[in-house]
C-alpha cells in the first residue's frame, strides 16, 4: 500500500479521490480545488495501482489547536490506520493538538458517522459502513458530540397544536413567505448565507466560510427539492429573520434546518415555522415527519417530544488528543 498526496499535484490522486466518493466526481473535484492550499490536505491510498481508501485533514482557523479530519474512505482497519496517522500527523505538525472526524473542512460540510442499524436510510445523513466507527474507536478516538434523528406519527396533531403561534406572530407584524425554488442559487442562497452565519456562530465548533464555499452546499441539490415546504419569516421592515427548512423524503416530512437571527429567537418564530411546513405536509398526505441531526440536548428535540416515537437514527462525532 502506498499514499499518495493532494500535495503532489498527480492525476492519479485526483482520479482516485474523486473515485472513491459517493456521487458525481466533479462534487468531489470541487472540494480540492476550493480548499486553500496549507490549510488542508488530502491522501489517497492505493494497492496494485488501484485507489482502495482516502483521507483529508483541515486546519481550523478559528479553533488553531484543533483540526478535522475527513472525506474518509477505507476497506479494513490496517488502511484506516495508515490514513488517520497519515493526517494525524501533518495536523500534528502544524501545530494541532485535538483531531475530530469524521469532518469534510468543518462543519458546513458532511460530519459525524452514524452509529445505529435501523434499516432506513436518507441521503442527508451519513450512510457509512457500520464499521467506520469501529475503526475510528480502535485507533484512539472517543466520542466528542453525539446527534440523532427522531421519526414521529401525528404531522396533522403538530401542525394543529402549532397554528396559533403562527396565528400570534402573524398578528405581531411577521410575514412568511415560501422559498423560491426556480430562483434558490441566485435569489436564496445570499439570504441562507447572510441568516446562517449569523445564527450559527455559538455553534460546536463553527467556522466562518465564504459565500463561494457555502454556495457548493446547495449546489447539488438545488433542482431536485421541493422548495414548497420550506418557508422564510420577515420583519415589519420586510427583512428576513428566519427560515425553517423542510422537505418530503421517502414518505416522512423532514425537518432539516432552522435558522432563527439572534435578535429574534425566543420568540417562536422556528415553531411558527415548523407550523407552516407541517401543514403543507399534511396537505399533501404526509403522516409522519423527522427532525434531522439534532445535537443532543439541543432545543430542536422539541419538534417531537409531544408526539408518538416511531424510531431514532443515531450520529457521532469523534476526538483524539495528538498533541
Amino acid at each position: 500500500m502506498n499514499l499518495v498526496a493532494r500535495s503532489e499535484n498527480s492525476a492519479e490522486f485526483r482520479d482516485g479521490f474523486c473515485r472513491l466518493g459517493v456521487g458525481p466526481r466533479a462534487f468531489w473535484g470541487r472540494f480540492l480545488d476550493l480548499a486553500p492550499q496549507g490549510m488542508a490536505e488530502f491522501w489517497v491510498a492505493f494497492e496494485n495501482g488501484a485507489p482502495v481508501g482516502r483521507v483529508g485533514a483541515s486546519r481550523l482557523p478559528s479553533y488553531p489547536e484543533t483540526g478535522a479530519i475527513g472525506f474518509f474512505e477505507a476497506p479494513n482497519e490496517t488502511v484506516a490506520a495508515a490514513l488517520l496517522n497519515a493526517a494525524e500527523t501533518w495536523l500534528k505538525e502544524r501545530g494541532v493538538k485535538t483531531a475530530v472526524g469524521p469532518m469534510a473542512l468543518n462543519t458546513w460540510f458532511g460530519y459525524r458517522f452514524r452509529t445505529d442499524d435501523h434499516a432506513l436510510k436518507f441521503p442527508w445523513e451519513p450512510n457509512n459502513p457500520k464499521e467506520y466507527p469501529e475503526y475510528f474507536v480502535k485507533l484512539g478516538y472517543q466520542e466528542a458530540e453525539a446527534y440523532h434523528s427522531p421519526a414521529a406519527e401525528g404531522l396533522s396533531a403538530y401542525a394543529e397544536r402549532t397554528y396559533e403561534t403562527l396565528k400570534r406572530l402573524s398578528s405581531e407584524g411577521f410575514r412568511f413567505r415560501p422559498f423560491d425554488g426556480a430562483k434558490f442559487l441566485e435569489k436564496e442562497v445570499p439570504i441562507l448565507y447572510e441568516l446562517s452565519q449569523a445564527a450559527f456562530k455559538n455553534n460546536y465548533l463553527f467556522e466562518p466560510i465564504s459565500f463561494e464555499f457555502f454556495r457548493e452546499l446547495y449546489v447539488p441539490i438545488a433542482n431536485k427539492l421541493d422548495y414548497t415546504y420550506s418557508h422564510f419569516v420577515t420583519n415589519a421592515a420586510g427583512k428576513e429573520v428566519g427560515l425553517f427548512f423542510a422537505f418530503p423524503d421517502q414518505g416522512y416530512l423532514v425537518f432539516k434546518t432552522i435558522c432563527i437571527h439572534p435578535e429574534y429567537q425566543g420568540r417562536g418564530l422556528s415553531t411558527a415555522l415548523s407550523a407552516l411546513s407541517a401543514i403543507r405536509g399534511v396537505e399533501a398526505g404526509i403522516g409522519h415527519f423527522v427532525t434531522g441531526l439534532v445535537k443532543d440536548g439541543n432545543r430542536s428535540e422539541s419538534y417531537t417530544k409531544k408526539s408518538k416515537a416511531l424510531w431514532q437514527h443515531r450520529y457521532v462525532l469523534y476526538r483524539k488528543a495528538i498533541g
